[in-house]
């Protein structure tokens, strides 16, 4: 993959493109660019759905085709959840 980020550009799969917005995200926070840390945290969070998508994706061949589905069955109150739309997104620490 290719990512043409803000004033970046960078190449790998999407897990090593996370975590170099990552990286970049905490550089920023150190030297005290919020706007710039959060742009790099919405690259972040991208590479991060796309690596979502990609394990069910993996996980679904590895059932020989057999579908999980992208649904929570154990969700009680009836309703369906889109697999990965709750899982939260980890941010960078700031000191």
């Amino acid at each position: 993959m290719e990512s043409n980020g803000p004033e970046v550009k960078i190449r790998g799969n999407a897990t090593q493109l996370y975590e170099k917005y990552q990286s970049l995200a905490r550089d920023s926070v150190s030297s005290g660019d919020r706007i710039a840390a959060e742009s790099y945290l919405q690259h972040a969070e991208h590479y991060y759905r796309v690596m979502i998508v990609q394990s069910a994706q993996t996980a679904d061949g590895q059932n020989g085709g057999r579908s999980r589905g992208n649904h929570d069955r154990n969700n009680q109150s009836g309703s369906t959840t889109i697999a990965g739309e709750n899982q939260e997104t980890p941010e960078v620490e700031t000191s």
